[in-house]
C-alpha cells in the first residue's frame, strides 16, 4: 500500500512540475466548488463566469501576443513584469488525514504561473482574467483600477 502511494505521489509531483501539468492545475483550481463558496474571513465568493475552454483560449491568445512582442521567448511571460513563468510545486502526499497549512512565501516560486483578476471587485470573466507571475499577483493584491488612477494623480500633487 505505501509503495503505491509513493509511486502516485512521485507521478503527481513530476506532472505538476511540468508546464502543462502546472497550468492545467491552476486553471482547474479556480473552477473547484470550494473556491466558489463563501469562506471564513471573506465577504464574497467568486463564481466563475466563463468556461475552462475560454480560459485556455485566453491563455493561448496571451501566448501569441507575448510571442509577437518578444519573439526571442516562447510567449509564456507575465502580463505585468514580462518575466518567464516557472512551474514549481512542492512534493505532496496522498494522505488526506493531514491538515493543509499555508506555507511561507518561497522565493524560488516567485515567478510561478498565476491567474489574476484584473479588477478584484469582479469575478473571473473572460475579459477580467490576466496571466501573471505569483509575485506580481501578490503585489497587485486587491488594488483596483480606480486605485491606480488615484496613485498616478497623487504622484504630481505635491510638486
Amino acid at each position: 500500500m505505501y509503495k503505491n502511494k509513493l509511486r502516485h505521489a512521485l507521478g503527481d509531483y513530476r506532472y505538476f512540475n511540468s508546464k502543462r501539468g502546472f497550468i492545467v492545475n491552476k486553471i482547474s483550481v479556480i473552477f473547484t466548488p470550494r473556491n466558489q463558496t463563501l469562506r471564513k474571513g471573506r465577504n464574497t465568493s467568486w463564481k466563475v463566469e466563463c468556461t475552462k475552454e475560454e480560459v485556455y483560449q485566453k491563455l493561448m491568445n496571451h501566448i501569441i501576443i507575448m510571442k509577437e512582442k518578444y519573439p526571442e521567448t516562447d510567449g509564456y511571460l507575465c502580463n505585468y513584469c514580462k518575466k518567464p513563468f516557472t512551474y514549481k510545486k512542492n512534493m505532496g502526499t496522498r494522505n488526506s488525514d493531514q491538515k493543509k497549512t499555508r506555507s511561507k512565501f518561497d522565493p524560488t516560486k516567485a515567478q510561478n504561473f498565476s491567474i489574476d483578476r484584473w479588477d478584484p471587485k469582479i469575478t473571473y470573466t473572460y475579459n477580467n482574467i490576466r496571466f501573471c507571475c505569483l509575485t506580481c499577483n501578490n503585489r497587485k493584491g486587491s488594488s483596483t483600477p480606480d486605485d491606480w488612477n488615484n496613485f498616478k494623480e497623487a504622484q504630481y500633487e505635491d510638486r
